[in-house]
């Protein structure tokens, strides 16, 4: 899911002329990365958040 997301976004950048379809791989890693390190910190926040009322 999040490596077809990262892709879209990419092509979406080449299809835009944002850069160089050259480089769509390279933008589609680092939009995966960018998307699964956002993922992980709302994760992170939210259990923390829901963790510390109940206590």
């Amino acid at each position: 899911m999040i490596s077809k997301l990262a892709k879209n976004i990419a092509h979406f950048f080449v299809v835009q002329n944002i850069t160089e379809e050259s480089k769509e791989v390279i933008y589609a890693y680092g939009m995966e990365l960018l998307i699964s390190d956002v993922l992980n910190t709302i994760i992170v926040l939210r259990y923390d958040r829901n963790y510390t009322l109940y206590r």
